[in-house]
């Protein structure tokens, strides 16, 4: 389940989640982690596998960057990964969240929080072909993907923390 952020819909998710797990289906929820934790009492219980987007750990450059506060995702993030599966994902952007001292944080985090992997997401603009069809000519965000020299080095020093870590998925 994913969508905008699929937790923003707690009684269709969890309808849906339900239906799911009666026929037998493996359940994966793809979210920003932005919901309430009564919510995710609700349909942690009924998910095999997470996908967690991280955008960035230092709560004013989160701000700016997405607009919100990340103490409740980060929190949503523990509860997240202590219960269920999870998938930590980053969408990399250059000189925005690939420098070394984010990266070190996030090992920190995901070797207190052992998630199944981490995976970075490299900027590209797929989405920006959709937005006339949201009334907007101008993407949101301007920014590109880190080179392949940096990524490889990002993915070195995950592997180096022990941890599994992807490019791209």
């Amino acid at each position: 389940f994913s969508g905008g952020e699929c937790l923003h819909q707690p009684d269709f998710l969890e309808a849906m989640m339900r239906e799911a797990r009666l026929r037998e289906l493996h359940i994966t929820l793809d979210t920003t982690g932005l919901a309430r934790e009564a919510v995710l009492d609700r349909v942690l219980p009924l998910a095999d596998l997470v996908m967690f987007d991280i955008k960035h750990l230092d709560p004013g450059r989160h701000r700016e960057l997405t607009g919100v506060d990340n103490a409740l995702i980060l929190k949503n993030l523990e509860k997240t990964a202590r219960s269920v599966r999870t998938w930590i994902r980053i969408p990399l952007a250059a000189g925005v969240n690939d420098d070394d001292d984010h990266i070190g944080r996030l090992i920190a985090l995901a070797v207190d929080l052992k998630p199944d992997k981490i995976s970075f997401l490299p900027f590209h603009e797929g989405g920006a072909a959709k937005l006339p069809q949201i009334g907007s000519n101008k993407p949101s965000f301007q920014g590109a993907a880190p080179s392949d020299k940096r990524i490889a080095h990002l993915k070195s020093l995950v592997e180096t923390a022990g941890l599994r870590v992807t490019v791209g998925s």
